[in-house]
């Protein structure tokens, strides 16, 4: 569990702890929770007071290929193959041919929707990067890897 998803629990069990003791407020109270890939809570309130309050977690969507450091690290310079690189990482994004006939295939992941949760919204917190796009580049000579690096 991440920190905002501990703070987003922990926001919720205070705001419900809070109106349910709220006189009259429990009887006709009811909670849903969705966690189907987002954080979602909703309140609802039917009686002298009526209120809804829903609070939602930060959702991220990616487009792209993701390439981990540990995978990366398997490439072995002057071993592996084409082939190897498109069974293992899959096809490149984009291919560039150079004069002397070597080619640069890259890969690259980025964050395509990020919505921000509530409770981050109203926190001046700045601990937590905005999430930055990932590439990682192959050099290929005579269809032999020569050279890998990630930007």
């Amino acid at each position: 569990m991440t920190a905002n998803q501990a703070f987003y629990f922990a926001a919720r069990a205070w705001i419900l702890i809070t109106i349910a003791t709220m006189p009259g407020c429990a009887d006709h109270m009811s909670l849903e929770t969705k966690m189907d890939g987002e954080l979602a809570t909703s309140l609802r309130l039917d009686g002298p007071i009526q209120m809804h309050v829903q609070m939602q977690g930060p959702t991220l969507r990616y487009e792209g290929t993701y390439i981990s450091d540990e995978l990366l690290e398997h490439v072995e310079i002057g071993k592996a193959t084409d082939e190897w690189i498109v069974a293992v990482f899959g096809e490149p994004d984009a291919q560039s041919t150079l004069k002397d006939g070597s080619e640069i295939w890259r890969w690259t992941y980025r964050p395509v929707e990020q919505q921000a949760s509530m409770v981050e919204m109203f926190s001046s917190s700045e601990k937590e990067p905005k999430l930055a796009t990932r590439s990682v580049f192959v050099m290929l000579r005579h269809g032999v890897v020569v050279q890998k690096w990630k930007g």
